[in-house]
């Protein structure tokens, strides 16, 4: 279509610049698209033409279902769980988040105040090899 109308306008003015059709086209296109090409910065009519139907073919392609659709709801009557659900005595706390708590490992405590996390003894040995 702007083709059509660039030919016309050179019909009757055959000295129009470039730039002016240029900046004509772009100030034409919906404002999804156009953000786009000006972003680009064509040089050419001819390349922000092209840039700008990628664009709308793009968008195009963002309408469209996917080949598979997706489930919508993961809590379905015969779905398990992905993860397993800690018994209530070892959930965490909910930390209040500001800086000397973020920094701080204890913020994480478990509800269960009798809990320990096991620890395992590495001797150097092990620990230098590792690190080296």
């Amino acid at each position: 279509m702007f083709e059509e109308l660039k030919a016309l306008i050179l019909l009757r003015n055959p000295t129009m610049p470039e730039s002016y059709l240029l900046e004509s086209f772009i100030g034409g296109l919906k404002p999804a698209i156009k953000t786009l090409v000006r972003a680009f910065k064509p040089q050419t009519l001819d390349l922000a033409i092209e840039q700008a139907r990628y664009q709308e073919e793009h968008i195009q392609a963002l309408k469209l279902p996917p080949d598979r659709p997706y489930k919508t709801s993961y809590n379905s009557v015969n779905s398990k769980p992905l993860l397993p659900t800690p018994p209530p005595n070892q959930r965490l706390t909910q930390p209040s988040f500001s800086r000397k708590t973020l920094a701080s490992p204890s913020a994480f405590k478990p509800l269960n105040p009798n809990y320990h996390k096991p620890t395992r003894f590495i001797p150097a040995a092990e620990r230098a090899e590792k690190i080296g």
